[in-house]
């Protein structure tokens, strides 16, 4: 995953954007909230998630698909297992399911 702006060499050329280059979530009410629970919760069941070395009890990436969107959510607090989502970027579900299978294989 690629962050929007100019990277620093120290960060591989990547650095977290500034909030003013961030999208905001388009969930705002607790229903909405609600929902995207629930999406995390059938990700993890039906399998889509990739674990990164260092992971707690919560995987770090999580995706699904609603209505024809894909969704993107990444673990914040993997003691609490909270997650910060988005409307997942063309090819950003396949390059995390490719991601997956490329660690299983190792």
């Amino acid at each position: 995953m690629g962050w929007a702006g100019q990277g620093s060499a120290a960060a591989g050329g990547r650095q977290r954007p500034k909030k003013q280059l961030t999208t905001t979530c388009p969930l705002h009410t607790q229903a909405d909230r609600d929902r995207a629970t629930g999406w995390i919760r059938s990700a993890i069941a039906a399998g889509r998630f990739l674990f990164v070395e260092g992971d707690k009890r919560f995987p770090k990436h999580v995706w699904h698909e609603e209505d024809g969107q894909g969704w993107v959510g990444r673990c914040v607090n993997s003691v609490q297992g909270e997650y910060k989502g988005w409307p997942a970027a063309p090819g950003e579900i396949d390059r995390l399911t490719t991601r997956k299978k490329e660690n299983r294989r190792r």
